[in-house]
């Protein structure tokens, strides 16, 4: 059955490689507050973070909502990266090297969970990610985590957009 379909996924895709400029980063990364706990998971060394709030309000014409479920990027790219350049002049990240170990927030669902009840009226669409790839590479678990909260969305039928240059898993192809 399509992912449109009834009781599937809804909502837009979009593949690119392009990183967009989210409105206002610097409110955005103020209020992430976060505390890191590392974990081994698959070979791969993942890093958890808490956040306070899991939902921002943007002014981009495919999602008027944001969430940033990850923070870092796998992808490696060799060309200059707006999200890793802004994450640290805010002091999120110390270097590229740092960047390319995504860390995972540890309490999206949860925070979703509160925060859809609060902006459902309000709500249009809600993009994945402005400032990462909520699908890499090689992080089966963000990729989950991804579709986890897709569904949550489209269960209190709101719509997603997704940018990414990662895997499109099988539950939304």
């Amino acid at each position: 059955m399509s992912p449109f379909g009834k009781g599937g996924l809804r909502g837009i895709l979009r593949t690119t490689s392009t990183i967009i400029e989210i409105e206002s980063p610097r409110k955005s990364l103020k209020r992430q507050n976060y505390s890191e706990e590392k974990v081994m998971s698959r070979n791969k060394r993942s890093i958890y973070i808490e956040r306070k709030s899991l939902l921002y309000k943007t002014a981009v014409e495919y999602g008027d909502y944001t969430i940033n479920h990850i923070e870092g990027c796998s992808h490696g790219c060799l060309y200059p990266c707006y999200a890793m350049l802004m994450a640290k002049r805010f002091g999120r990240v110390k270097s590229y090297d740092e960047w390319i170990k995504p860390k995972i927030v540890s309490n999206a669902v949860e925070l979703l969970q509160k925060e859809i009840p609060k902006h459902r009226d309000k709500i249009k669409f809600v993009h994945l990610c402005f400032s990462t790839d909520p699908f890499m590479y090689g992080y089966q678990e963000i990729s989950d985590l991804s579709v986890r909260l897709i569904r949550l969305l489209n269960e209190a039928d709101i719509k997603c957009t997704a940018l990414t240059k990662g895997i499109l898993p099988l539950d939304l192809a």
